[in-house]
């Protein structure tokens, strides 16, 4: 996008790249400078060297998009993240606050996981060191996508197959022990001041509407969009409802 622009940071989900950023990049690198990055351990980075029974942090990760935006020459600028990438931009705007215009949270709860859901995480990351992340994808598909998108878009759903099955084992389990250990104390985000938008798909099976509904609720002023029909890559399966929400959205900061 335009280099005189403001900077749009683009933050994917557990296990793709910022490939799955592929029907948003046109719309808004019409407006703005857009940086789509790789997370730790996916895409194109490398998994870093820690444990892997110690895994990686949101605190970390929400480090490294800082890191990474000054080293590209940038200051300020709007975030954006789906999935992991919301729980980043969750400790991404505690922890580095006055760097960011405006905070898009795309299909995310947050607070702490619960029991169940750490064993899940836990079954999960067992499962991956065992037979590696090709072993995730036909679940992860069904999370992610109606059961009439898959069988009407059977190359769009394998595009982001083989962005899972591309993703390292280190890279996945590392950042499933962060979302294990998400940790976002309510009275936190209610002191956050910042112009956020949280999306949630209607249809999500795992950052239902009501748990994207209690994340906007704790952050003063927050709106909340529901994508009809969407589950939870509705970025991909609804791409224009998506990019007229986030858009429009960023779009009103330039007024302000």
């Amino acid at each position: 996008g335009p280099e005189d622009r403001p900077l749009v940071v683009l933050s994917h989900a557990l296990s793709v790249s910022h490939a799955m950023w592929g029907f948003q990049l046109p719309v808004l690198a019409a407006h703005y400078r857009v940086l789509s990055y790789d997370m730790r351990g996916h895409g194109g980075t490398d998994a870093t060297g820690e444990d892997l029974t110690r895994g990686y942090t949101l605190e970390q990760m929400a480090d490294d998009v800082v890191h990474l935006v000054s080293r590209l020459g940038h200051g300020r600028f709007h975030f954006v993240g789906l999935s992991i990438g919301s729980m980043i931009g969750q400790v991404l705007a505690l922890r580095h606050r006055p760097l960011l215009d405006r905070l898009v949270l795309c299909c995310a709860g947050t607070g702490k996981p619960n029991a169940d859901q750490q064993k899940m995480w836990d079954d999960r990351v067992a499962a991956i060191a065992k037979d590696g992340a090709a072993g995730q994808v036909e679940g992860t598909l069904g999370r992610w996508f109606s059961p009439e998108f898959r069988k009407d878009a059977p190359r769009t759903v394998g595009w982001i197959a083989d962005q899972i099955r591309a993703t390292e084992s280190a890279g996945y389990i590392g950042a499933a022990l962060a979302i294990k250990r998400m940790d976002v104390p309510a009275a936190d985000l209610e002191t956050l001041r910042l112009p956020t938008l949280c999306i949630a798909g209607e249809k999500d099976p795992g950052a239902t509407p009501a748990a994207v509904g209690a994340l906007r609720d704790r952050i003063q002023g927050a709106r909340f969009t529901v994508i009809q029909g969407g589950y939870h890559l509705c970025n991909v399966e609804k791409p224009h409802d998506f990019n007229e929400a986030v858009l429009g959205f960023l779009l009103e900061g330039d007024a302000d």
